[in-house]
């Protein structure tokens, strides 16, 4: 894990010209208890840190599922 920090910050530094600090695992983030979750779960704890939405937790995958899927079918549709 130290290589792929030293190797970002080098990247960092040479895009960015600033060093990047790493705070560690401060992403608020809920829990997955099973292994389909995934990207609901990662797109749950960005609209959390972004917006402020509740975390994800078990009981409400299957609502945060659709409403992520409706989302994108609607700004599919609107485009």
């Amino acid at each position: 894990m130290l290589l792929v920090v030293r190797d970002l910050q080098k990247v960092f530094s040479a895009v960015f010209k600033i060093v990047f600090t790493d705070a560690g695992n401060t992403l608020a983030h809920g829990v997955q208890e099973d292994s389909s979750s995934c990207g609901v779960c990662t797109v749950n704890a960005i609209e959390h840190a972004v917006f402020g939405a509740k975390l994800f937790t078990h009981r409400t995958r299957h609502v945060l599922r659709v409403e992520y899927f409706n989302r994108l079918v609607k700004a599919h549709n609107d485009a």
